[in-house]
């Protein structure tokens, strides 16, 4: 067998043959766990049932790790938070019918992150509409965005399978592979399995990589902002390269945090979550030029980030993003680093000359002043509550630097990426290309998963633990070294801060408050409650230890703080 450079292992024209016999290993459900494990699928997530047994089974049995969620939605999440920071093929797998409903909302999440996933998905045997579990799986795959695909019969079977990987791979989508029972069941007959090359980056016309390359070096105050594509080109050092040479700032998005963490002049996270002085920056900026970024309205602020009279350069893999979110002045076709590159030997040869950049004196102490604006904030702890900025503060000198943090999505949010330190791309995980909250938990486990050698930091919300909290138990089954940390502020805070200063009742918000380290110890998990920077004592001793199992730290948070970054949506929201 030969590796290619996408991870896989081909066949390099060799057949793989399979004989039918009686046993497990003659059917076709064995047949497509042998082409994955051939195409050097790293790990499967998933819950069993009748319809996808044959082939969870028949993988763990060819050595493909099998990871047992305790919830399809979870399994999703895990599957891609590994994929997105392992690189590697990655699998997931759900039961027929309401196993595939359960995961949706987290195959919605997948699709719209363009994350290069393969769900297995069981199903009912061909024709048998009456069946319990009966729904159409295509549609409901298609409505959210993935790809549906499906086995056509016993003969096509592995060769649906490549054809599924190779979208997986090559477009980066979500795929959805569709098993009726029967086609499982069928006996298997020989097959071949074709080699899947990897593709070269298209080469970005020329003719625009000048043009982009003149604009920035005639630019007064350019920008550059790298996106989620920036990380999977691992564009960051040529990125850093191209600002120094134009004289620019460095900011990311949300989603691609970290990239800059040793850049000193990178001002961070474009959009809800910077700080008002870096926001000031980027309004003042001549020239903002994304890479493998798609301009959201969250990374815009609605368009209130970019000034009017901005040009606007959009640089991605993808030509259905070109443009998507906002018109911009130059829409440029190329993988991030590649073009990266280009534009950097172009703006060489044009030289800056006397033009002055951003990188200047003034520039630098706004910048410096940065860990005293996070901090010029007034503390509203009390002996009851502690103030979830101080929180982080206190957490982010206690935990280990190497880590990686994965935040779930609800009002908490916004806290986590301004007071939490990541040391690079791969330090940071946030599944919100939905928008939905409870995904948290799952993308811990596959990026402690894909990182055994860091500590994982989860960020979660009470609410949108509870939503996810079934796979506790299999985080603490896995010996993962990860510290859970709850926002627990006994309610969904962004319901509470939205409608209640409207006048409505936010009964219907909240609840009685969790004890969530008691429900942590039940599962063997150790876990504390934190109201005070004192109650962190034995957080530290564990630290101190080694970091070893899962730690919950269940922090009683201020609930009547309403966070600056969802304060500043709703002001937003509501000038409209």
């Amino acid at each position: 067998m030969q590796k290619t450079d996408n991870g896989m292992t081909a066949s390099n024209g060799v057949s793989i043959a399979r004989k039918p016999n009686s046993s497990p290993s003659g059917h076709v459900g064995f047949a497509i766990a042998e082409a994955l494990n051939s195409l050097n699928a790293a790990i499967c997530f998933g819950v069993s049932g009748s319809t996808n047994y044959y082939v969870c089974e028949a993988l763990g049995r060819l050595g493909v790790r099998y990871i047992a969620a305790g919830h399809e939605c979870n399994a999703i999440a895990m599957a891609d938070a590994f994929a997105r920071h392992s690189g590697r093929l990655t699998l997931a797998s759900v039961h027929a019918g309401p196993g595939l409903t359960n995961a949706i909302t987290a195959i919605a999440e997948a699709a719209k992150a363009r994350t290069p996933l393969l769900v297995l998905a069981g199903d009912v045997a061909v024709g048998d509409v009456l069946s319990n579990f009966h729904i159409d799986q295509d549609a409901l795959v298609r409505s959210v965005g993935a790809v549906p695909e499906r086995l056509g019969s016993a003969a096509s079977a592995v060769e649906d399978v490549v054809r599924s990987c190779e979208k997986a791979i090559r477009e980066r989508r979500t795929v959805v592979l569709s098993m009726p029972q029967d086609i499982l069941q069928s006996p298997a007959p020989p097959v071949a399995i074709r080699l899947l090359e990897r593709q070269p980056p298209a080469e970005p016309d020329s003719r625009l990589v000048h043009e982009v390359a003149q604009r920035l070096v005639a630019a007064k105050r350019p920008l550059i902002l790298a996106g989620r594509g920036a990380v999977i080109a691992d564009a960051g050092p040529i990125l850093g390269q191209l600002a120094a040479e134009v004289d620019a700032l460095l900011a990311t998005t949300a989603r691609a945090h970290g990239l800059f963490a040793n850049e000193p002049w990178s001002i961070g996270i474009m959009g809800g979550f910077s700080l008002p002085a870096m926001a000031e920056l980027i309004r003042q900026s001549d020239i903002v030029v994304g890479f493998g970024a798609t301009f959201t309205h969250w990374t815009t602020q609605a368009g209130r980030l970019i000034a009017s009279d901005a040009t606007v350069i959009q640089i991605d893999s993808d030509v259905s993003r070109l443009g998507c979110q906002r018109g911009v002045d130059i829409a440029l076709l190329g993988d991030a680093r590649v073009t990266a590159e280009k534009i950097l030997r172009a703006a060489q040869e044009l030289k800056r000359g006397g033009v002055k950049g951003w990188r200047n004196e003034v520039t630098a102490t706004v910048l410096a002043g940065r860990k005293g604006d996070l901090r010029s904030y007034a503390d509203t702890s009390t002996t009851e509550f502690i103030d979830p900025r101080t929180l982080c503060i206190e957490l982010d000198a206690l935990l280990p630097p190497e880590r990686t943090i994965a935040n779930d999505g609800g009002h908490f949010q916004g806290w986590p990426p301004l007071y939490l330190t990541v040391p690079d791309a791969a330090g940071w995980s946030f599944a919100m290309s939905f928008s939905s909250t409870g995904l948290g938990l799952g993308t811990a486990i596959g990026a402690a998963l894909a990182h055994p050698e860091r500590l994982t930091v989860l960020c979660a919300g009470d609410g949108g633990f509870m939503m996810s909290l079934s796979d506790l138990q299999t985080a603490v089954n896995l010996k993962l070294r990860m510290c859970i940390v709850i926002f627990n502020d006994a309610s969904y805070a962004a319901e509470v801060h939205e409608f209640g200063p409207l006048g409505y009742q936010t009964s219907i918000a909240t609840f009685p408050v969790t004890d969530f380290a008691a429900i942590a110890r039940g599962t063997g998990a150790a876990g504390t409650i934190v109201r005070t920077k004192s109650d962190l004592a034995d957080l530290r001793q564990w630290v101190g230890q080694g970091c070893n199992g899962v730690y919950l730290v269940d922090a009683r948070i201020n609930p009547d703080l309403a966070a600056d970054w969802f304060s500043e949506l709703l002001r937003q929201k509501h000038a409209h």
